[in-house]
């Protein structure tokens, strides 16, 4: 038994000196800048509801501070889109322009952020031959193409204003985005 534990200490203290591995001090762990896991669910939750970024139709989402990514294949508009990929910046975003739409019983159906552009970016994989083609149909279904100053988010019947109202408060106190005076 001693030779097996002496065999064990070899092999992990091998594998911690030969390759480099560090193990991590939590005390050297900096809080600086936005914390990604808030930001990952503010953020998911204000564009998705209570699904979040746990959305089935999103992939491949990364957090790295104010700047969120992920890739979609819904919703499919034809068969020429194959995915989207999207890309939010934060850190492009005039907050003070936010702007909730009501309905006429004064509940939220529509969100719109306001920024610099390059708050939002749209790109497709698709079957266009062209960059006028693509231009063509997605402007056809609707669809904006490259960097966007503005995000236009559909709110769910079940969310209420408060709920959403906090979600925001979370997102701007990570991701402060551009200073206005107005």
């Amino acid at each position: 038994m001693k030779k097996y534990s002496e065999i064990l200490i070899f092999i992990f203290s091998f594998i911690f000196l030969n390759l480099n591995i560090n193990l991590v001090n939590s005390s050297i762990i900096s809080d600086e800048g936005p914390n990604d896991i808030t930001v990952y669910k503010a953020f998911g939750f204000i564009l998705f509801g209570n699904e979040g970024f746990l959305n089935k139709d999103i992939e491949n989402i990364t957090s790295d501070g104010c700047i969120i990514t992920f890739e979609t294949k819904y919703p499919m508009y034809s068969h020429a889109f194959k995915r989207i990929y999207v890309k939010y910046d934060l850190n492009k975003a005039i907050w003070k322009s936010t702007v909730y739409k009501m309905n006429k019983s004064k509940k939220p159906t529509e969100l719109h952020i306001y920024g610099i552009k390059g708050l939002k970016e749209l790109k497709y994989s698709h079957n266009f031959k062209t960059k006028e083609e693509l231009n063509i149909a997605a402007s056809l279904l609707g669809l904006p193409v490259g960097q966007q100053k503005s995000i236009k988010i559909n709110l769910p019947d079940y969310a209420t204003k408060e709920r959403y109202d906090r979600a925001y408060s979370d997102l701007i106190k990570e991701c402060p985005g551009k200073n206005s005076k107005y």
